[in-house]
């Protein structure tokens, strides 16, 4: 009988044990969306810096917690974002408005800096990694002429910046407030694609303004500004 209580015993202690490591897990998982407030593109062909109301980016990430301190953050992400628009482009016959958009999708890694205040987290974060990108134009005009033009993806590396309070409500779920700097450099040529190529309009103002002579759209850097509400979940 004895023997029976003692298994009884290392049973509920080796349950209690594993409770509370499960309650410390290192690993967290989250997803975000936000708003893209600011585009930067000084390479660009047309520069803009547009409040971008309807972009929304979204993300999914992943952190690993080393120390208190310092953790290890993972994020793919994609960004909707419209870099700027021209309107009022004269082709001789007719006036056109011109909406530039810049998807991308980038996938990220780095160290987070973190320390407690209150019931949550006040971090500084790097990320570096990877981001493969396009461009779209929208071109249209007052009499009904309306067309949308694509180009070839491309890659680039890809940094972010990010400050960020993570608030624990529970010890398993987090709500997240961030600010992120995202930053591309060694960006790559666009080019038309092959049947956007084929439907370029006659107007040498609008061939102009979606193909430079160059043949080339060069994006050698851009920046996204990005306000982000997220959601964690300790595994």
């Amino acid at each position: 009988m004895k023997r029976y209580q003692l298994l009884f015993y290392f049973f509920l202690l080796s349950g209690i044990g594993f409770s509370q490591e499960a309650a410390l897990s290192r690993w967290t998982v989250g997803l975000e969306t936000g708003l893209n407030f600011r585009v930067s593109c000084p390479e660009c062909p047309f520069d803009g810096h547009d409040h971008l109301g309807d972009a929304v980016p979204v993300a999914a990430r992943t952190s690993y917690r080393l120390f208190p301190w310092l953790s290890m953050e993972g994020a793919f992400s994609y960004q909707p974002a419209r870099y700027s628009q021209l309107a009022g482009l004269n082709s001789g016959v007719g006036v056109y408005d011109l909406e530039f958009r810049l998807p991308a999708l980038h996938l990220t890694a780095g160290p987070r800096i973190q320390v407690r205040i209150g019931q949550g987290d006040l971090g500084l974060e790097y990320r570096m990694g990877l981001l493969t990108y396009t461009q779209s134009v929208q071109v249209q005009n007052n009499t009904g002429y309306a067309q949308r033009f694509s180009y070839d993806w491309q890659t680039a590396i890809a940094e972010a910046w990010r400050l960020s309070y993570t608030y624990w409500p529970t010890a398993r779920i987090a709500v997240s407030v961030n600010y992120e700097l995202f930053t591309s450099r060694s960006g790559e040529y666009l080019n038309l694609d092959a049947r956007s190529a084929e439907r370029l309009p006659d107007s040498p103002a609008l061939q102009g303004a979606l193909q430079p002579p160059t043949d080339t759209f060069w994006f050698d850097n851009f920046y996204f500004s990005n306000l982000l509400i997220g959601i964690h979940y300790r595994l």
